[in-house]
C-alpha cells in the first residue's frame, strides 16, 4: 500500500501546477513515505532479537539516509539541465529517477523472502565478527546477506526518490514565482 500511496503522490506531484496540488501531492507522499519506512522497520524487528535488534535499526536508518543526501542534488541537476536544454516538462524529467528507484524498490522488496511469525534467534550467530570495513560501513546487510541488504537498499532507493521528489516541486515553484515561504511550508507535511 505504501509504494502505490507514493508512486501515485510522485505522478500526482509531476503534474501539478498550483500550491494546493503541490501540497497534496506532498502530504500524500509523506504518508507513502511513513507507510513504507515503517514496513521496512517493521521487517527488520520481525528477524532480530535484543539485544542486537537495536543496532540493526540504527543500521537501516544510517544506510536508507544516503537516500537523503542523493536525491536532491540528483533531481536539481536534471531539473537544470531539462530547463536548459528544452527537454519536456522540467519538473517531469526530475522526477525520472524517482519513478526508477520506486520500480527498483518494487523489484527488491519482492525479493525479501517472507519470515516466519516466530522470530528467530539473531542472524548475526554465523558472524559475530564486526572487524572488517565492510562490515562496519554496511552493518547488517553486509553480515546476514542478501534479503536484510535488499530491506535496506529499498530504504535507500525510497528516501532518496521522496528528497528529488521534494527537490523537483521545490524547483519549479521557484520558476513559477512563488515565495519562499510557500516552498518552505511544502516539505512540511511531507
Amino acid at each position: 500500500r505504501g509504494l502505490a500511496v507514493f508512486a501515485a503522490s510522485l505522478l500526482f506531484t509531476s503534474a501539478s501546477a498550483t500550491f494546493a496540488a503541490q501540497l497534496v501531492g506532498r502530504i500524500a507522499s509523506g504518508a507513502g513515505g511513513a507507510m513504507l519506512f515503517a514496513s521496512g522497520m517493521a521487517m527488520i524487528m520481525e528477524r532480530f532479537q535484543d539485544p542486537v535488534r537495536s543496532q540493526h535499526i540504527g543500521d537501516a536508518i544510517g544506510v536508507g539516509t544516503l537516500g537523503n543526501l542523493v536525491g536532491p542534488p540528483l533531481a536539481g541537476y536534471i531539473y537544470a539541465y531539462a530547463l536548459e536544454c528544452h527537454i519536456g516538462e522540467p519538473q517531469a524529467m526530475a522526477m525520472l529517477p524517482s519513478g526508477v528507484l520506486l520500480m527498483l524498490a518494487c523489484v527488491l522488496l519482492k525479493r525479501v523472502p517472507k519470515a516466519d511469525i516466530a522470530p528467530k534467534a539473531p542472524l548475526l550467530e554465523k558472524n559475530q565478527s564486526r572487524d572488517g570495513v565492510l562490515l562496519r560501513f554496511f552493518g547488517v546487510y553486509a553480515a546476514v546477506g542478501a534479503p536484510s541488504w535488499v530491506i535496506g537498499l529499498g530504504l535507500n532507493v525510497l528516501f532518496g526518490a521522496q528528497c528529488a521528489l521534494l527537490c523537483a516541486g521545490a524547483l519549479e515553484m521557484h520558476a513559477r514565482g512563488y515565495t519562499t515561504r510557500e516552498i518552505g511550508f511544502i516539505p512540511v507535511p511531507a
